[in-house]
């Protein structure tokens, strides 16, 4: 497959405001950087292709789409193993989506969702107000698990 090529990933990336905002930055993957949602009720991580001005998922060259796709299926692993270790429980389903009806800039939702959570079985969005860690010590110890689980 080869390597993603540094003319396609903008060095200088900063995601906008509304892809931030409530959340903090975990690590870079080969093209996306991953963002943790600050929020205690769901295990949510956004990925966030490093290029600006993508809506699309289709708007992304093959080779690119591809990278997307591995880099998705590694969150969703890391993010299934680092919520079962936070809770103690293994998810019921990990949803992964990219809507942007909100945001129309391309990133992509990974929750892990459990049977009886606050929203179950409906979308998270809209349904419960997100809750953000009161504790930094917490904060950082959830960021830490999940980096772990992604770059292992």
């Amino acid at each position: 497959m080869g390597q993603i090529t540094s003319r396609y990933i903008e060095k200088d990336f900063i995601p906008v405001p509304q892809l931030s905002h409530g959340k903090h930055k975990l690590c870079n993957l080969p093209l996306c950087e991953v963002w943790m949602t600050d929020d205690t009720t769901f295990c949510w991580l956004v990925l966030i292709p490093r290029k600006k001005g993508l809506r699309e998922f289709h708007d992304l060259p093959q080779r690119q789409q591809m990278e997307v796709m591995k880099e998705i299926t590694l969150a969703t692993k890391a993010l299934e193993k680092s919520a079962t270790e936070i809770t103690g429980k293994v998810p019921t389903k990990m949803n992964v989506g990219a809507l942007g009806n909100i945001c129309s800039e391309l990133h992509v939702h990974i929750i892990a969702r459990y049977e009886g959570d606050a929203a179950w079985p409906g979308p998270v969005w809209g349904q419960v107000a997100l809750v953000p860690y009161a504790n930094s010590e917490k904060l950082k110890e959830v960021m830490a698990t999940m980096t772990k689980a992604l770059l292992a």
